[in-house]
């Protein structure tokens, strides 16, 4: 969803789809992560739960990543670098990227 508002905000030039995806990438940042940083996969009645997956950290960076390309503020690369430090950091992926510990 973020990727896809993010992308229309830009291509179409759409204040309204840019604020979407500004509202759900502050949501996720906000509120599906850890003390941390790492990933939650679901949210219900105010709490986050069960850990994120390779897909999840994928999808989140590359939905800040298109956040970025709109707004071009900093605090999206900024994200989506921090949400890959992780990632490869507690060695959630080995080096080689070829599994999942």
């Amino acid at each position: 969803m973020l990727v896809v508002f993010a992308e229309a905000a830009r291509v179409l030039k759409r204040e309204d789809n840019r604020k979407i995806a500004e509202r759900n990438a502050e949501f996720l940042l906000s509120n599906l992560r850890d003390a941390s940083g790492r990933l939650k996969r679901s949210y219900k009645d105010g709490q986050a739960r069960l850990n994120g997956y390779l897909e999840d950290y994928a999808n989140l960076a590359e939905g800040l990543l298109a956040l970025y390309e709109t707004t071009l503020e900093d605090k999206y690369w900024v994200a989506a670098d921090a949400s890959s430090r992780i990632l490869f950091g507690q060695r959630v992926v080995r080096d080689d990227a070829s599994c999942v510990r």
